[in-house]
């Protein structure tokens, strides 16, 4: 039963925060909004903390959930995760421990999103929160894409990790001569894309909680790179002696 309260509807441990938990509960009352029934597909599950949402509301009809589900996983900070403790089997026993003894409507699909068969289903919003990087981000996009309905939406976490390939996405969608209107949410991590909506169709809950792209783009880079230099390397040095400069 949907119920608009973050503790209720994230029982489960997951790498969101507290705001980004919002902007995604935010963006699937849009959803159920305009639906009397949709789907919600989310490619990169872990343990299954940001599906709960979906599995709750009784609008929510059917939830796929698309999961490569490697032992190690690149990122774009130059550092591997370990998944290797988190598989299918390990997702379903957290949801049955947190009380979803029912997830008749749920889905899964060990693979990667450009090998999943959708058989046709259409969906009507998707979180994309995978491997984080710019390949994976773009690619698990355009798997995705023909797959959403018309007024879906697509949101994406880690954003500020993925930068370079929301911008190819955005290009994409430019491309495709597709209208959209795509916002990255302020004090979060999380990021949406509203097809077949321009600016000024956009509700002002959202428009005035979004940050300048431009600016949070280049301070995600730079925080990228110190993320990649900490990573990467190891400094060592000698302190001597305070010089004397001459004058």
């Amino acid at each position: 039963m949907w119920r608009k309260d973050l503790a209720y509807l994230f029982p489960i441990r997951s790498q969101t925060s507290a705001s980004d938990r919002y902007w995604l509960i935010q963006l699937m009352e849009q959803v159920r909004g305009r639906n009397r029934e949709y789907r919600y597909v989310e490619i990169g599950s872990a343990v299954g903390g940001t599906l709960t949402p979906a599995l709750l509301d009784e609008s929510c009809v059917d939830v796929l959930s698309i999961d490569l589900r490697p032992k190690m996983q690149p990122d774009a900070r130059n550092a591997v995760f370990d998944y290797s403790q988190i598989s299918t089997a390990t997702m379903l026993n957290e949801l049955k421990a947190h009380g979803f003894s029912d997830v008749a409507k749920l889905t899964t699909f060990d693979g990667r999103a450009d090998d999943c068969d959708f058989k046709g289903r259409k969906y009507q919003m998707a979180f994309i929160d995978a491997e984080h990087t710019d390949e994976a981000v773009f690619r698990d996009f355009l798997a995705v894409y023909d797959h959403l309905e018309k007024n879906a939406i697509c949101a994406f976490h880690d954003t500020n990790l993925v930068t370079a390939g929301l911008e190819n996405i955005l290009a994409f969608l430019g491309y495709q001569r597709r209208k959209f209107w795509f916002g990255m949410f302020r004090d979060s991590a999380v990021s949406a894309i509203f097809l077949d909506l321009a600016g000024d169709q956009m509700s002002r809950d959202f428009l005035d909680h979004v940050c300048d792209w431009n600016d949070f783009k280049n301070r995600s880079r730079d925080e990228l790179l110190l993320d990649i230099i900490r990573n990467r390397l190891t400094v060592t040095f000698d302190l001597k002696e305070r010089p004397v400069i001459p004058m």
